[in-house]
């Protein structure tokens, strides 16, 4: 089994914990038959965590997302979502339970027939009773959050990928939810765009204090918005580091998260040292 690093150490969470934090993984295995993605997964996403599941490519980042936001059940494990055990609720509890959380697919995931608006205002109309009227000010009102105030009739196809991102920000939104998922929410996008969209991030944890977790192998938003994070390895196929990603990228004793982070300048370092020594 490989050893963890983590910079909080903590007993490895059980059922009580998992109603204090919102999000608690325990033991959870994800495969495909037998083929296994990640094994022996546990960690907690505490309230208003910025929380990074990250690592190469491969290594199963988004078949663990996809566990915890109720589409795919783990083959083994636990997952608490907000003090309930997530896959073992019933499918009509966890579809209930899981409208309090919002979901930001990768390219935004709009539908180009639907202008912003009624992108926006979908959920809306499947969960709540409110009119059309209403339905149309509260997507104004998300828009608006995102910065897309007076964009609300323009189609996805009229407006740029930055722009697309944050309008799927805005439908995830729509609920009101306490905990928002990103799945690669940079990839594609120019550097300024990335920037925005980790400005956009943080001001949504600390205005709306909401809790986020994000998957993503982009360093420069790893390091900008990132205040916890697991790392799962694709080799071993389970996590090897937990904790902020700033203090694993110059502390790490493990030389596959130091590498990762370190986009492998740490070779380049180690050896530079020791040609010194020489």
């Amino acid at each position: 089994m490989a050893v963890v690093e983590t910079t909080d150490p903590a007993e490895a969470p059980n059922r009580e914990s998992g109603k204090e934090a919102p999000v608690v993984v325990e033991s959870i295995t994800m495969a495909f038959g037998d083929f296994v993605i990640q094994r022996d997964l546990n960690f907690r996403i505490e309230h208003n965590d910025i929380f990074i599941i990250m690592g190469g490519s491969g290594s199963g980042k988004s078949t663990v997302m996809r566990a915890m936001i109720g589409l795919q059940a783990p083959a083994e494990g636990r997952l608490w979502f907000e003090g309930q055990s997530l896959w073992e609720i019933g499918d009509t509890v966890r579809q209930d339970l899981m409208r309090g959380a919002g979901v930001v697919f990768q390219s935004g995931g709009l539908w180009s027939s639907m202008t912003l608006a009624e992108n926006v205002g979908l959920p809306l109309g499947e969960y709540t009773d409110l009119n059309a009227r209403e339905i149309y000010e509260i997507a104004q009102l998300k828009l608006a959050l995102v910065g897309l105030a007076g964009f609300e009739d323009f189609y996805p196809s009229e407006i740029s990928g930055g722009m697309q991102r944050r309008a799927g920000v805005a439908r995830a939104l729509a609920l009101d939810p306490e905990i928002l998922f990103f799945d690669e929410p940079s990839a594609g996008l120019d550097p300024i765009s990335s920037k925005r969209l980790d400005e956009l991030i943080l001001q949504l944890r600390d205005s709306l204090g909401a809790t986020i977790i994000v998957v993503t192998h982009e360093l420069a938003s790893i390091f900008t918005i990132g205040n916890n994070c697991v790392f799962l390895d694709a080799q071993s196929k389970t996590q090897i580091a937990t904790g902020n990603p700033l203090w694993l990228r110059d502390h790490s004793d493990n030389p596959t998260v130091r590498e990762f982070l370190t986009r492998g300048h740490v070779d380049s370092e180690q050896d530079q040292t020791t040609d010194e020594e020489s």
